[in-house]
């Protein structure tokens, strides 16, 4: 259990921060995810089926949240929070205010899931499909409208020019 723990926190928190938004609730549906591991009697192949366990489970987990009446009715995201580690929380927040991560909000879950998958954490096609629990062609299909969705977005903020791609540099890496 430790050693799952040490091998996949760190892509377990940053999938559920880009599905939230929030860091609260990233920590939250991280504790959950790997309180559901510790409960779960499944017996895992290898450690990409571990993974593929956890990243579905870490969607999922980001759905249930969604879903929570009492998070329709309040944002807690817009309100300002003041953290005592705000220091060594600078890169983090770098990140999270980064252009394309701002456009990838805007993208409906699915889309931001499967750009996540692929550019953040750098699974293969058979990997993602694995962890979306659906076919390769549907992963395949599924990236290339959340790209065009995605430079559809940047465009419209301002971050892309006259047709220009999203390049390596943005932070997600070869979105082109």
């Amino acid at each position: 259990m430790e050693a799952a723990v040490a091998a996949h926190h760190g892509a377990v928190f940053r999938l559920a921060l880009n599905q939230t938004g929030n860091r609260a609730d990233a920590q939250d549906v991280t504790q959950e995810v790997f309180i559901k591991l510790m409960k779960s009697f499944t017996a895992f192949r290898d450690a990409d089926h571990l993974r593929a366990w956890l990243l579905r489970v870490t969607i999922n987990q980001c759905r249930d949240l969604a879903r929570q009446a009492w998070k329709r009715r309040v944002d807690v995201s817009a309100e300002p929070v003041v953290r005592p580690d705000a220091a060594q929380d600078e890169v983090l927040d770098a990140v999270v205010e980064h252009p394309v991560w701002s456009a990838l909000r805007t993208l409906k879950e699915t889309d931001r899931a499967v750009l996540h998958l692929r550019y953040v954490e750098e699974l293969t096609i058979p990997e993602i499909a694995d962890a979306l629990s659906c076919k390769q062609v549907t992963v395949r299909t599924r990236l290339r409208r959340a790209r065009l969705k995605l430079r559809r977005a940047m465009e419209d903020a301002g971050g892309v020019r006259g047709g220009a791609s999203v390049g390596v540099t943005d932070g997600i890496g070869g979105l082109q």
